[in-house]
């Protein structure tokens, strides 16, 4: 069984479009994400910086490259708590928006996206016995895939630009678990197990707003949430061209 499933929301926005074409944005983007699957509890904040071209007048292009750090928690009496430090992130893809009505600022948009990143949470446990100290030791190592697609609306009311939509992702991650029994400072037996997980097509709504500010600059807020344990929260700020 997978220890985790779904973990890489990604947002749809951050902006959802550059403010003009022919020109590059650029923005840096935070996110937090928290999931229970199988329950394990996940935990995964996320820095990365986004740029983006307005390549046709309603198309964009971008690239994002920046660091994922992943920690999970166990349930059940064999508890155990993943750390691992941030790891290199980096996708891209294309926005699209069509049906544009510039009088009631209202339009469609379709964006498509590649991810990935790889993960090496660890966690260590000690116990005493006869006399002899024991130590197990658990590594994951996560080789991450994701495509994403994004359709919806954004809408133009005053300095700001809300959005929403439906979210569709597919998975493939590459995994490696690792175990470790260490007697007396020795390690008495280690063994290796491979895996690979396939999501089928996960389906996720998203709400946002891109508040725009003076000297072309934007403010990104974004959330894709089922529930109060499954959410990924993301905030970000971008600017256009020359202030």
């Amino acid at each position: 069984m997978p220890i985790y499933a779904e973990i890489a929301a990604q947002p749809a926005g951050s902006p959802v479009f550059s403010q003009s074409h022919r020109e590059f944005t650029f923005s840096f983007n935070g996110g937090y994400l928290r999931k229970n699957i199988y329950g394990v509890h996940n935990d995964s904040p996320r820095l990365l910086v986004k740029s983006l071209f307005g390549l046709a007048k309603f198309v964009d292009v971008f690239g994002e490259i920046g660091f994922v750090k992943l920690n999970l928690t166990t349930s059940g009496e064999s508890q155990f708590t993943f750390k691992d430090k941030y790891h290199l992130a980096f996708g891209g893809g294309i926005t699209l928006r069509y049906l544009n009505f510039k009088r009631i600022r209202f339009s469609l948009f379709v964006s498509g996206r590649i991810f990935r990143f790889t993960s090496n949470p660890s966690s260590e446990k000690i116990a005493n016995i006869s006399s002899s100290e024991i130590e197990q030791s658990l590594e994951m190592r996560y080789d991450w895939r994701e495509v994403t697609f994004n359709s919806g609306f954004i809408k133009g009311l005053g300095f700001a630009n809300i959005f929403s939509g439906i979210q569709g992702k597919l998975i493939q991650r590459h995994e490696t678990k690792i175990s470790k029994f260490i007697i007396a400072g020795g390690v008495d037996s280690e063994n290796q197990t491979f895996g690979e997980y396939k999501s089928g097509l996960q389906i996720s709504p998203f709400w946002g707003i891109d508040i725009l500010l003076p000297s072309r600059f934007t403010i990104s807020l974004e959330l894709i949430a089922i529930s109060k344990t499954d959410f990924n929260i993301n905030v970000g700020i971008s600017q256009t061209g020359k202030p």
